[in-house]
């Protein structure tokens, strides 16, 4: 099921049956006047999420539903430009996240997000967003690269607190195992309790 290309500003779910509909991959895709969903079915989303709101440019509110099955979140939200920030979806069989951030240029601030299984965490991809407040990735086990430069010291503790303990839980630890990439002009305000909070885990921190 698809609303390719509508031009609704709001849609209401109600009249619908989404008792089967457990794919939502493209779902509203680049329905560019919607600005928030109604009576969003409270049901279990099956495996993706893939390009469900891609190129929603006036999405205001996402909504919540249940993602605890999905395993593909990759443009989950790209080009969503006037989004400010997202609910606290299920992401514990999350597999790939690639751009499911991409060019959400209004994006100040996510919630925490409980990651066990992620594999890809190409976010944000090349664009350049200027998130300042991340609740972080809650046991990340791969590379993750955040190119905001407005990230504020809580963030980035938040961040490094997330990450996977390669140290304590990795049953052939490696003398490193994860790499943190954070844009350069974020070096002055990494500390050295940061750094040594992440390297105790077994993470790399790049600029």
């Amino acid at each position: 099921i698809s609303f390719y290309d509508s031009t609704w500003e709001e849609f209401d779910m109600a009249p619908y049956d989404w008792k089967y509909v457990y794919n939502f991959s493209g779902l509203f895709y680049n329905c560019t006047n919607l600005k928030r969903t109604l009576n969003f079915p409270q049901i279990q989303a099956q495996h993706t999420v893939y390009d469900m709101f891609h190129g929603c440019t006036n999405l205001e509110e996402a909504p919540y539903f249940d993602t605890s099955n999905v395993s593909d979140f990759r443009n989950f939200f790209y080009g969503c430009s006037k989004l400010t920030t997202v609910p606290q979806y299920d992401m514990s069989n999350a597999l790939d996240g690639t751009y499911m951030f991409h060019s959400c240029a209004n994006l100040t601030s996510l919630p925490q997000f409980y990651c066990p299984k992620l594999k890809t965490a190409n976010f944000w991809g090349n664009s350049y967003e200027f998130i300042t407040d991340l609740g972080g990735w809650r046991e990340i086990k791969c590379n993750l690269t955040l190119p905001s430069t407005k990230l504020t010291p809580q963030s980035i503790t938040n961040v490094i607190e997330g990450l996977y303990d390669f140290e304590k839980w990795a049953e052939e630890p490696d003398s490193t195992q994860g790499t943190l990439t954070l844009p350069r002009a974020l070096s002055s305000v990494v500390t050295e309790e940061m750094i040594a909070m992440a390297t105790n885990k077994k993470w790399k921190i790049i600029f």
